[in-house]
């Protein structure tokens, strides 16, 4: 037969059901036999475990690496920035700066428990900084039913006022804020308060390394979310990442094998044909490595013939 096909078996089992005969045509995708096989579930099972562990492994190297360049986390303006040298040695959680978000500003201010039903979030809120000499709209960002009282006696809770920055104002300048209550009377709170950025962190390394770039690390800097501040070199990283893909693949192919292996236990024709021999019985414990099942298609037969070399130049 010019195609053929023999399903070897890849672990011990015990046969099931057999559903083919020596002699009998078969069609690609007809079953074969069934045959139960602890070890070839645990062959499977034991390859996708170890693809998936490296896998998770590749994603630890790979955000050790992503740690090794620093970015500002949201859009704002940098102070206390340090200074760094190319090639400088840079340890784990080392201040590179702090990011301040100067384009809100906040406000903290207390509020008697008077007006705790006038308040409330969302509403608008007119800010006054006598520094500029200017007022700007705010609204309340949040309320926190503290319990804050006065050397007078009163009880007061905290309200949190935002505005918009137009870039000309600051941290710690003195500002007033008035509200508006239902019947149109203004509500002053219990006393003025300071502008405060809406949002600050301090930017540390998250991995450490020698300095191999650094973006616009200068004080009072604007810098955009996702900018790159600082780059860390790491060749140790980069060679165990390489090292991984690398057993990722034969990981892979191992784990096509025990499926593969796993599918001659639940076997179906391969090619159209005939059953040429079948060593299987249903009860019978087969054995890693036996030939269970031969296919042939004879429809074309190939026949082997020995040829003088005198005679070589006639054939073609």
């Amino acid at each position: 037969p010019k195609e053929s096909a023999a399903i070897t078996l890849s672990a011990a089992g015990t046969v099931q059901e057999v559903y083919v005969e020596v002699g009998q045509t078969v069609f690609a995708g007809d079953p074969l036999y069934t045959i139960d096989s602890q070890t070839a579930r645990d062959n499977l099972q034991k390859a996708q475990e170890k693809l998936d562990d490296l896998y998770k492994d590749l994603a630890d190297l790979q955000k050790q690496l992503s740690n090794l360049t620093v970015r500002a986390p949201f859009a704002g303006k940098l102070q206390e920035v340090q200074s760094f040298e190319p090639e400088q040695e840079v340890g784990k959680d080392i201040l590179v700066a702090k990011l301040v978000n100067d384009k809100k500003l906040k406000l903290s201010l207390y509020f008697s428990y008077a007006y705790e039903n006038e308040i409330h979030k969302g509403q608008a809120v007119q800010v006054t900084v006598p520094t500029v000499m200017r007022t700007f709209d705010g609204w309340v960002e949040d309320i926190h039913k503290v319990n804050y009282i006065s050397p007078e006696g009163a009880t007061h809770f905290e309200v949190v006022i935002v505005f918009d920055n137009p870039g000309t104002l600051t941290a710690e300048m003195d500002a007033a804020a008035v509200l508006t209550a239902s019947d149109g009377t203004d509500i002053y709170p219990y006393n003025n308060g300071k502008t405060e950025f809406y949002e600050e962190r301090e930017i540390k390394t998250k991995a450490g390394g020698p300095v191999v770039n650094q973006g616009n690390l200068l004080n009072y800097a604007d810098v955009k979310e996702g900018e790159m501040l600082l780059v860390l070199g790491s060749d140790t990283i980069d060679a165990d990442i390489r090292a991984k893909n690398e057993q990722i693949e034969i990981a892979a192919e191992d784990l096509t094998k025990a499926q593969e292996g796993l599918q001659n236990f639940n076997a179906v024709a391969p090619i159209n044909g005939q059953v040429f021999s079948c060593a299987l019985v249903p009860g019978q414990d087969v054995k890693e490595g036996e030939t269970a099942i031969t296919i042939s298609n004879t429809t074309t037969m190939v026949v082997d013939i020995q040829v003088d070399s005198r005679n070589i130049g006639f054939i073609q």
